[in-house]
């Protein structure tokens, strides 16, 4: 409002040892209680606060964390436990701030992105999906183990972005692109589940999506002229022009 004179009511603040980092995340530590904020700053610290603004810990990390924090509920719990990484660990804390057992796992090269936590519908098996600095994607398991069965798939280029995970019909499409917008669609295992033509790209801040809006094919996303590209099954791109757009647009 240009014309409003005061500021809103102030709940709380908080003083953190340094600059927050990115944005902070609001999180329920237990199923049925209290929310909290976690919250990083730049000396690589990360914060629980109470819903008043009471910080309840604060836990050096090894590194700046990449990407957000994942809340997640492993199978029978009713406490969360927030999973990230940084460029050379995966890290799981639990909700009184300390590192779970055989946490931070040191990874073998350096991640190239923030990772991907991805479960199957209807049970709680979750999936770690990671790229790292020999141009692979590697999967781990809740325990930070690498899982038996998956098959490294392997790019040409290095992959920032993370990845993207749809499930239609009880199939997983997993979505992996690399900073000079090549695409590659697996399956859960890693093998390819959509071939795509070898000269696509798609643009810089690539999103994918169902699409329900014709029956062009059964994904969207945009490509690096800013058209908007229907993805089918059996791997046949359809491209729409709706405007004029750069290649790094949102």
């Amino acid at each position: 409002n240009p014309a409003g004179t005061s500021e809103s009511v102030l709940q709380w603040q908080t003083v953190l040892d340094t600059v927050i980092r990115e944005r902070p995340f609001i999180v329920h530590p237990k199923l049925h209680g209290d929310p909290a904020v976690l919250a990083t700053d730049k000396s690589n610290n990360l914060y629980m606060l109470d819903n008043l603004g009471n910080i309840r810990w604060k836990l050096p990390l090894p590194g700046k964390p990449l990407g957000i924090i994942h809340e997640i509920y492993p199978k029978n719990a009713d406490s969360s436990v927030y999973l990230f990484n940084t460029e050379s660990f995966i890290c799981m804390v639990n909700t009184s701030g300390k590192f779970l057992a055989h946490f931070p796992v040191r990874l073998a090269v350096k991640a190239t992105n923030a990772l991907t936590v991805n479960s199957f519908p209807g049970v709680k098996d979750y999936h770690i999906l990671l790229a790292l600095a020999d141009h692979k994607i590697h999967s781990f398991n809740l325990n930070g183990k690498p899982e038996d069965g998956w098959h490294n798939p392997l790019f040409n280029e290095e992959i920032t972005n993370e990845i993207k995970t749809i499930t239609v019909s009880h199939k997983e499409f997993i979505f992996i692109t690399g900073k000079n917008g090549k695409l590659l669609i697996t399956d859960q295992k890693g093998n390819i589940r959509i071939k795509i033509p070898k000269d696509f790209r798609v643009s810089t801040h690539a999103m994918f999506y169902l699409n329900k809006t014709n029956r062009k094919g059964l994904f969207l996303t945009t490509d690096q002229a800013g058209k908007v590209v229907y993805i089918e099954e059996n791997g046949t791109i359809t491209e729409a022009t709706v405007t004029s757009l750069s290649a790094n647009h949102y």
